[in-house]
């Protein structure tokens, strides 16, 4: 099975974001190509064989969400502050 063209939803971006432990928001994403690989006519003998997934041109565009951004120049602010003090 293949996708191709397709836009990057933002719950995905989330994920990728609590994986990486950052902050992130999607400005824009598309993928290329997505291709499954899996011997679907044997699903059922064979559960836990694995899938092979291909990606072609993957794009994001993303930004860190502002809630951090504005956290971390409250913080540069105060150990700026305690730093003169």
């Amino acid at each position: 099975m293949t996708i191709q063209n397709s836009t990057i939803r933002p719950k995905l971006v989330e994920l990728l974001s609590e994986v990486l432990q950052m902050p992130l928001e999607l400005i824009s994403g598309s993928i290329s190509s997505l291709t499954l690989n899996k011997p679907w006519e044997k699903l059922f003998l064979f559960m836990n064989s694995p899938i092979k997934i291909i990606t072609e041109g993957i794009r994001l565009r993303t930004k860190l969400k502002s809630t951090f951004s504005e956290d971390f120049t409250l913080r540069k602010k105060r150990h700026l502050i305690e730093s003169l003090t």
